[in-house]
């Protein structure tokens, strides 16, 4: 393994995967459209002229189609847009062909061309009460907020054609409105495409810009409430040249063959709007130069053939990982022992670009793919000889993270899917999803660093002997042991109670211990003294969490007594999910169904909006529902893991499901 993963650093090559990142950000790469279309085709025969075998999905993208609960949405092409302001100055607002984010993704087209129209500045919150007798109809809003918290009621109910909006999301301490105050945030519309639903566009101003026209937008508001003569808003000028229509969405799929049908899966999402340099040409490149390197290595005899198959896959994040998934069917996906999520892997670090970072895979899927993944970092990260004896200092930061919801990898380790799959991303990204990613924050070296992981772990994990499973079963010790007690110090300096602690630390010892267990099922004729191996480990690593158990209790709770653990009754039930797949957007499920969209409207209220990352933790208790833990060990296990929410949102998440039919109690 370890003379392997060198022979793949070195074979690996900066300037060519950098070239892969400039030639990718070139598109427009909007999910189901024809830029993204463009960089597919141009991802795939890239791959064929570097000598790859490449096969290009096409999925239905149309609202009729579903893949298990996602709902697919028709396809969307804009040829151009423009927005002008012509009163009380002239002045260029947005220009597609210029920055295609000055057109929210996904708009309807519209064209006042030939007739100017107010902009009406909302400048008070999303609170409709703070707009009484708004002069809307036929105008365009100027919101400062997210947009979504104006979408029920300032699009919907108004009259207006569309809007402007200036909203940078902030992501402190790394970003606020004016570290990036020239850029444009990806404002992109999401579309159930049913009956009644509004069909507007959009414009997305700069901060700085969006500043400028609101001082215009407050000045002749008071200039008209002094002398009504005068204009009250300012007008502008533009169109969006787009349409929408039953299309299709694409995967690009290459594959390097091993001797048995078993396989190894790296993937990375090829969709973003242009630039999306980091976010996520880089992924994409890295996962490219990862292929050609193995290839490259494999075709020249210094590597050894492959024992299991390599396949990799590009497609629209979420949008082309579901039908895929779905196509692979049940045999299929068993085929896949353990998957790689690439995504933003390049940026030059520093005070904008945090570490590359490992994210967890999910404790309700528990794989040696983790082990594997921290080997291969440690291997990785030995960049260069120090002073001293010690030849192993890295060039580079990387951290190990939580789980988190936020790729396709969410989607792959759901226990219903059955594909472990950790990721490699760089956080935090202060260029993220705004139109300042572009080739400028990429470094050759960190994602050829990247590109090496990738090769690296999926040969670990193609080539994997036997003999090597106590390596990989060393690093998950040591994580293990490290997660474990920052763990209890975690939930200690939150004031939970040393009886939840230390069912929280039983909880993760199980969780390492059928981790430990995946070495046993990782072969197929596996000789007894893995098997011996296996339960030594978990012998020693139960004494271990034990010891910790004892120590963390004499450090912090010295006159604590155990007590019976009690379950409220009201949380003493067993749900069990009635699906295949975690849900990608409630929205979706719900669509068209007024009472259902009431309660999912209350739901949020009172519970969704108090969540930082809903989409994690929502995964987390749906992967937990297996009908055999009740809403209590639920709760526990998916909020510790999230660190955040609490059983009252638990309990009300599942109860919503249930009155949907896909949950049964």
């Amino acid at each position: 393994m370890w003379g392997a993963i060198q022979k793949i650093k070195h074979a690996v090559n900066p300037q060519r995967a950098f070239d892969y990142v400039r030639e990718i950000s070139r598109y427009h790469r909007i999910q189901a459209s024809p830029g993204y279309r463009a960089a597919a085709e141009w991802v795939a025969n890239r791959l064929q002229q570097d000598g790859f075998e490449v096969k290009i999905h096409s999925y239905p993208a149309n609202p009729y189609q579903s893949y298990f609960n996602s709902k697919m949405f028709q396809e969307w092409d804009c040829k151009g847009g423009q927005l002008s302001l012509v009163t009380p100055e002239e002045k260029l607002l947005a220009d597609y062909s210029l920055d295609p984010l000055g057109i929210c993704p996904k708009s309807y087209g519209m064209d006042f061309r030939q007739n100017p129209v107010n902009i009406v500045l909302l400048d008070k919150g999303p609170d409709p009460d703070a707009y009484q007798g708004l002069k809307a109809e036929g105008a365009l809003l100027f919101i400062r907020g997210h947009v979504s918290e104006y979408v029920d009621w300032a699009i919907q109910q108004t009259g207006a054609i569309g809007f402007i909006t200036d909203f940078m999301r902030e992501l402190k301490p790394v970003r606020n409105r004016y570290d990036l105050g020239d850029a444009l945030n990806n404002v992109s519309f999401s579309w159930t495409q049913i009956e009644g639903e509004s069909q507007v566009g959009g414009f997305t101003l700069s901060p700085n810009a969006g500043d400028h026209l609101a001082e215009l937008c407050r000045k002749m508001a008071e200039e008209h409430a002094q002398d009504p003569t005068k204009p009250e808003f300012p007008q502008a000028q533009g169109f969006i040249d787009s349409h929408f229509y039953d299309g299709a969405i694409e995967v690009v799929e290459t594959f390097l063959p091993g001797k048995t049908d078993e396989q190894i899966l790296i993937k990375a999402h090829l969709c973003n709007p242009r630039s999306s340099a980091n976010d996520n040409a880089s992924g994409v490149a890295a996962g490219m130069e990862a292929f050609h390197a193995l290839q490259e290595l494999i075709q020249k005899g210094e590597l050894e053939p492959l024992e299991r198959g390599v396949r990799m896959i590009f497609m629209p994040e979420f949008t082309g990982t579901f039908p895929w998934v779905y196509e692979l069917g049940e045999e299929g996906r068993k085929k896949i022992k353990v998957g790689l999520n690439l995504d933003k892997v390049g940026a030059r670090q520093g005070s904008d670009h945090g570490p590359l970072t490992l994210r967890a895979i999910p404790d309700a899927t528990p794989n040696l793919a983790w082990d594997a993944a921290l080997f291969v970092m440690d291997e990785i990260s030995k960049s260069a000889s120090s002073l001293s004896s010690d030849p192993a200092v890295p060039m580079f930061n990387f951290a190990l993270g939580n789980f988190e919801a936020g790729s396709d990898d969410y989607i792959l380790a759901d226990p219903t899917i059955g594909i472990p799959t950790t990721m490699l991303t760089q956080w935090p990204d202060k260029t993220y999803l705004t139109s300042a990613d572009t080739i400028e924050v990429i470094d050759p070296f960190i994602l050829s660093q990247s590109a090496a992981f990738a090769a690296g772990f999926a040969y670990t994990m193609a080539n994997l002997k036997p003999e090597q499973m106590r390596y990989l079963m060393i690093c998950g010790r040591h994580a293990f042991i490290q997660q474990d007690y920052n763990k209890r110090l975690a939930l200690k300096a939150k004031n939970v109670s040393p009886e939840q602690i230390c069912a929280h630390g039983k909880f993760l010892l199980d969780v390492r211990m059928a981790s430990n267990q995946t070495y046993l099922h990782f072969f197929k004729d596996l000789p007894t003294e893995i098997a011996d191996m296996v339960e030594d480990e978990n012998t020693w690593i139960a004494q271990v969490s034990a010891g910790e158990t004892e120590r963390f209790l004499d450090d912090f709770f010295p006159d604590y007594i155990p007590q019976p653990s009690t379950v409220p009754q009201e949380y003493n039930y067993v749900p069990k999910r009635k699906y295949i797949a975690p849900i990608n957007k409630l929205e979706d499920v719900i669509a068209g169904d007024m009472e259902k969209t009431k309660a999912y409207k209350a739901f949020v209220k009172d519970f969704r909006n108090q969540i930082n990352s809903p989409l994690s933790l929502d995964s987390l208790i749906q992967y937990h529902m297996d009908g055999k833990k009740n809403l209590w060990q639920i709760a526990q296990t998916a909020t510790y893991e999230a660190n955040e929410g609490m059983v009252e949102y638990v309990h009300a998440y599942v109860q919503f499901l249930n009155g949907l039919g896909l949950v049964e109690i």
